[in-house]
């Protein structure tokens, strides 16, 4: 059994993780926007038959202090952590003049600059086991870059970049970030990409089976960026 945080738990893909590790036996904190939308999914999973924990919290990615006392209260309720996972993102098209600071910075926060607040925290707590292991999900728009969506792509991009110097920088806390670069998936978001097939988009179920290779894995010496998309 492993403690696991899931940040942006209420999100399609973020709900279809929490049951799957819940259902393998985990203990499992997950993260809301409010408390309604995070009851309401709690409801709905909750087992009183299963003797490990699910438990819901409110985060607010935009503001620091919400993500430390996310990671302070996961602390709390188990003690250690062993794995998270960061499922937070918004995406948006944006034309370029329509484009503002404060609707690029909010983007830039969301979908990468919380992955460096995450870590920060992370680090200030004693890692008792092996490592811990933190896995983001990135984009294949942090390569490829598409039409009016500048924010989005870019802060992909950036996601990648702040990984690549968050495990040179916490080697010796024994931190190790993934970024887990896919394709679109098929979801909500992925209803929103325009001119393209929904139907051939990634199935969630395999992103979340590469999730569970990296959770299985008991090795460092493993790529911290994986890419899934469609041939």
């Amino acid at each position: 059994m492993k403690k696991i945080i899931i940040f942006g738990g209420t999100g399609d893909l973020g709900k279809e993780i929490c049951k799957f590790f819940y259902k393998k036996g985990n203990d499992i904190i997950f993260t809301s926007t409010s408390k309604k939308k995070g009851n309401k999914f709690l409801k709905s999973i909750y087992r009183k038959e299963k003797n490990n924990k699910i438990i819901s919290t409110i985060c607010n990615v935009l503001d620091e202090k919400s993500i430390f006392k996310t990671i302070k209260f996961a602390y709390g309720k188990f003690n250690n952590i062993d794995m998270a996972i960061n499922c937070m993102g918004v995406f948006n098209y944006d034309i370029i003049k329509n484009i503002n600071y404060n609707s690029l910075v909010k983007c830039f926060k969301i979908n990468a600059l919380s992955i460096f607040i995450i870590n920060k925290y992370f680090a200030k707590n004693k890692i008792k086991k092996k490592y811990l292991k933190i896995i983001s999900l990135g984009s294949s728009s942090a390569f490829d870059g598409y039409k009016d969506t500048i924010s989005y792509c870019g802060s992909k991009h950036a996601l990648l970049g702040i990984i690549r110097s968050l495990n040179k920088t916490l080697y010796k806390k024994r931190i190790i970030n993934y970024c887990l670069s896919t394709g679109s998936l098929k979801n909500r978001m992925g209803r929103k990409v325009k001119n393209a097939n929904f139907e051939e988009f990634i199935e969630q179920k395999e992103v979340i089976k590469t999730i569970s290779y990296i959770y299985d894995l008991d090795v460092r010496g493993v790529p911290q960026e994986i890419f899934i998309k469609r041939c």
